[in-house]
């Protein structure tokens, strides 16, 4: 039995091709029978094949759909003279065997009823694996910890099992996977920030500050040597003679904290001594993005110190009433 593809529309109207099932109807290169001038056919539009001995075509999920003699379908048993639509493009299918024609009159009414129960059943499926998807991504955008952002990555996977099912025709929900998919993706690059993309850019204004507080070593080294073994009243006293760049007083990650604050001046009329005592620290215990901060000591080296102990130096070293 061979069944044929008359056009009857547009520029090849009056051709007949004879089908090979399944063959699959588009623009793309990839199709059996390819509609490359009608802009309104998708590159994979629509496909015929054979099931349970008769022919059908099945729309796949296209932005302008597939008719049948008129009337939209997703999957329909084709008998021979329907007149199918694909974009603006008209075909015709016909049979070679008039008596399969009469057998399938028939047996038409069962076989798509079948058919329908099918689809409602990978309709469920469909359904059933974007909502649990969305679920997870929930959990995983509003969840307390970073580390839920496994869940983001759950609910992608199950997207795109749902997606290569739909695109199979085993089920429906193309918007709502497709939804899923997009979440998954946008609470995936939230947790990703907060994994990575921040702890990066805490660590890279960390050691901008650390290179800060080397800077205001070496100066303070300079006014030492030109003031008798003396600290500075005010680090604001090194600029611009022993310090270029202002700016160099400032912590980098300050101002994520909500401030642009200077380095917390610690030797304030202090001389030089053989004790290693803290000289500068970070100006917020929390601007890196950990508990704690950086202290600059009097041999130069400079340490992280816990918020709890950073608090005690501060206590212990700050006058009263500071000013840089």
């Amino acid at each position: 039995m061979e069944a044929y593809i008359t056009i009857n529309s547009g520029e090849r109207e009056g051709i007949l091709i004879t089908l090979r099932c399944p063959a699959t109807i588009g623009r793309a290169s990839g199709c059996d029978l390819r509609l490359t001038e009608d802009k309104s056919v998708s590159s994979r539009h629509a496909r015929i094949f054979i099931k349970d001995s008769f022919h059908a075509i099945e729309d796949l999920h296209t932005r302008n759909g597939t008719l049948v003699n008129g009337r939209p379908v997703r999957i329909h048993f084709l008998k021979s003279g329907d007149v199918i639509q694909v974009g603006d493009t008209m075909l015709r299918f016909s049979l070679s065997d008039s008596a399969t024609e009469r057998r399938m009159d028939g047996e038409l009414a069962d076989q798509v009823e079948a058919a329908s129960e099918t689809d409602r059943s990978g309709l469920k499926v469909g359904f059933s694996k974007t909502a649990i998807g969305a679920a997870l991504c929930g959990l995983g955008a509003f969840g307390p910890w970073p580390q839920l952002a496994v869940f983001s990555l759950a609910a992608i996977i199950l997207g795109i099992i749902s997606l290569a099912e739909i695109r199979r025709g085993a089920s429906r929900g193309l918007p709502l996977a497709a939804a899923g998919l997009l979440l998954g993706l946008g609470t995936g690059v939230y947790h990703l920030r907060d994994i990575a993309f921040l702890p990066y850019v805490y660590h890279k204004r960390e050691m901008a500050c650390r290179d800060n507080l080397r800077q205001i070593h070496d100066s303070l080294t300079k006014y030492r040597t030109d003031n008798a073994g003396r600290y500075p009243p005010s680090l604001l006293e090194l600029a611009p003679t022993y310090l270029r760049d202002s700016s160099a007083l400032r912590c980098p990650s300050s101002k994520d904290a909500g401030v642009l604050a200077e380095y917390v001046y610690l030797a304030s009329g202090r001389r030089d001594s053989d004790r290693v005592l803290p000289v500068a620290a970070d100006p917020d215990s929390a601007a890196h993005g950990k508990p704690g901060g950086n202290v600059l000591y009097s041999d130069g080296h400079i340490q992280w110190i816990p918020a709890e102990e950073m608090a005690g130096i501060l206590e212990q070293f700050a006058p009263s009433e500071q000013s840089p």
